[in-house]
């Protein structure tokens, strides 16, 4: 279980950080630039800007992994069912 929590911490880690480094850029310029994303690649797509996919990356993603990897480097009870849930929001994330 040892060697399991640690892949864990690790993936966490780099989840939360990526994510929040790459939401904020489309959070503060919607148009994309910092990346050097065209709109088009929102053509077949809800979104007009990349502003809603920021938001929704940052906090699914980001805030939610970082929070999951408080749990599991505390050891908090249950910390367990904290992976399991950003594993399944980052299936759904992926998914769509």
């Amino acid at each position: 279980m040892k060697l399991i929590r640690w892949v864990a911490i690790l993936a966490l880690g780099f989840l939360g950080i990526s994510s929040v480094v790459g939401a904020v850029p489309m959070i503060f310029d919607p148009e994309g630039m910092p990346w050097q994303m065209p709109q088009s690649l929102l053509d077949h797509s809800p979104f007009d800007s990349y502003l809603i996919p920021g938001i929704i990356l940052l906090i699914a993603n980001g805030v939610l992994s970082l929070a999951s990897l408080i749990a599991v480097v505390r050891k908090d009870p249950d910390y367990e069912w904290w992976v399991v849930l950003q594993g399944v929001v980052l299936a759904v994330w992926l998914g769509l």
